[in-house]
């Protein structure tokens, strides 16, 4: 529903078990299948919204690249690791590398939360371009 810019709004359902009632859910299958439904689900909206619709945006990008930095960052530290545990050192640059992969990947996905937020109707004070400010009255545009 996201893809087409649909609004749903939340409903109030009320739950009803017996007493004494036991959930047949077995976690270990449960949570890495939903995990992995949510992971697709979520590169499946992105990429339909954002390249197929036409709307290409620095959006794809962030999201991307900050993908591209986490992952990057997990063979780093854990060689940064093996280092330290093997030779009781830790080299300066396999630091550097680590700290650099993972900071710059949070920053571009907050980037690419500030860029989302700007598309987003329902936050209308963090587009980018103008100036806002909320007045007693409602909403105004300022150049």
């Amino acid at each position: 529903m996201n893809q087409y810019d649909f609004r749903v709004p939340d409903v109030h359902v009320t739950r009803f078990t017996n007493i004494g009632e036991k959930s047949g859910i077995r976690l270990r299958k449960v949570i890495p299948r939903i995990t992995w439904l949510l992971f697709r689900g979520f590169w499946e909206r992105l990429f339909f919204k954002y390249v197929i619709k036409g709307l290409l945006r620095p959006l794809v990008f962030f999201y991307i690249l900050s993908f591209f930095l986490w992952t990057a960052s997990i063979p780093l530290g854990v060689r940064l690791l093996y280092m330290w545990v093997t030779a009781g050192v830790i080299p300066g640059i396999n630091t550097m590398a680590v700290v650099f992969t993972l900071i710059s990947g949070l920053q571009t996905l907050f980037s690419a939360d500030v860029v989302r937020h700007g598309d987003d109707n329902r936050a209308p004070e963090m587009s980018f371009g103008r100036w806002r400010e909320i007045t007693a009255s409602g909403l105004t545009t300022t150049s």
